[in-house]
């Protein structure tokens, strides 16, 4: 298993602007690889591959590389979970719990708005 953050260049052709980072999760045992969209994007001058952060060179590097981080470990956090249900991790069970995630809490959103609805 391997989770590393990396640059996914949306515009090849023209290889310019801002590009979005991924999660990138790799599972050797299957084989299969997942990619997990994070909601920050920076041109590549300003990307750090190696370490896997903003560089220095970005206005906002700070904030930036905190978010990446917190991203980062929301999945290590999904896969430890995993782990502790004895749940094989995998591109598949992963998605399934990330997804799983998304919809309590749009469930739980859905739920309130009822509530504020009928309280009216």
């Amino acid at each position: 298993m391997n989770l590393k953050l990396r640059l996914i260049n949306i515009s090849a052709t023209t290889n310019k602007g801002a590009v979005c980072i991924y999660l990138d999760f790799y599972s050797k045992e299957e084989r299969k690889q997942k990619k997990i969209g994070t909601s920050v994007r920076v041109e590549k001058s300003h990307w750090d591959s190696k370490k896997e952060i903003v560089k220095k060179s970005h206005p906002d590097h700070i904030e930036l590389n905190e978010l990446l981080r917190h991203e980062k470990q929301k999945i290590y956090d999904h896969i430890n979970q995993l782990k502790r249900e004895g749940v094989e991790v995998t591109s598949y069970s992963l998605d399934k719990i990330i997804t799983k995630k998304a919809e309590t809490k749009k469930d739980l959103i859905s739920l309130l708005e009822d509530q504020i609805e009928t309280r009216q």
